[in-house]
């Protein structure tokens, strides 16, 4: 007889993990990390509320904005009627991963987006990007993570100036049956979309997709063959959220 048990299915799962390589695709949380400027800015605070001295227990509060840090976007961020956060299917939240590297277009030109050629370049090298997976973009970018003002890189005219996602790209890749778009920078999106804001994030998210903005280490991982899990908070109403991002790979 087979055993079917959830103990069974886990075992088999851990066993295919093992081995593999894990990266932690995550930024720490804190006060002074890089966030997107916003009209009613809202910075990470944690205050320790208890401790073990007074009442036996170490305890805290946190506040931040549901886009800071490494997080999800839920498609509702930028679409009337999309998903809210805990509506996200569970399964797609662990999934195949594919990694794009125009680190070097970005060095050169800070306002780089993957393009729709960028993507049919990649796969001439890789082969197709697989249906169901998560694309994520390396542009080196997160290397000036430690840099707020060199992350967020805002000029004179107070425009930021980082690498993104055409609207084309992001539409090839729903086409393509892709899960979401993860990014190593603040956005998805960038200055260049024009006068439509979140260009990219409305093709993504109107057709039920997701986004990754903030990713670290992505420079670590190659260009197929990775596992991805991402540990997303399930808030009611939710527009997305901070969330552990892991991925495991071949060791090299």
């Amino acid at each position: 007889m087979n055993d079917t048990s959830p103990a069974s299915g886990a075992g088999a799962v851990l066993e295919a993990l093992r081995g593999l390589r894990l990266v932690d695709l995550t930024r720490p949380l804190h006060a002074d990390m890089p966030f997107f400027p916003a009209r009613v800015p809202l910075s990470f605070e944690r205050v320790q509320t208890v401790t073990l001295e007074r009442i036996g227990v170490n305890s805290g509060r946190i506040s931040m904005s549901e886009h800071q840090g490494t997080h999800l976007d839920a498609p509702i961020h930028f679409v009337e009627n999309g998903i809210t956060s805990e509506r996200i299917p569970a399964e797609h939240l662990v999934a195949e991963a594919v990694v794009i590297d125009v680190s070097s277009a970005a060095a050169a030109d800070p306002d780089h987006r993957l393009s729709v050629a960028g993507i049919i370049g990649w796969e001439a090298d890789h082969g197709p990007v697989p249906a169901g997976s998560y694309v994520l973009m390396n542009s080196g970018w997160a290397a000036r993570w430690d840099d707020p003002a060199s992350y967020n890189n805002v000029d004179e005219a107070g425009v930021l100036h980082y690498p993104a996602c055409t609207p084309e790209a992001a539409q090839l890749l729903v086409e393509r049956g892709v899960l979401g778009v993860g990014v190593d920078t603040l956005s998805v999106d960038n200055a260049l979309v024009g006068d439509v804001k979140g260009a990219a994030h409305k093709v993504l998210h109107g057709a039920g997709r997701y986004v990754l903005e903030n990713l670290a280490r992505l420079d670590e991982l190659p260009p197929r063959g990775i596992v991805l899990m991402i540990g997303a908070l399930p808030i009611v109403d939710g527009t997305g959220g901070p969330a552990r991002v892991l991925a495991f790979c071949e060791a090299t």
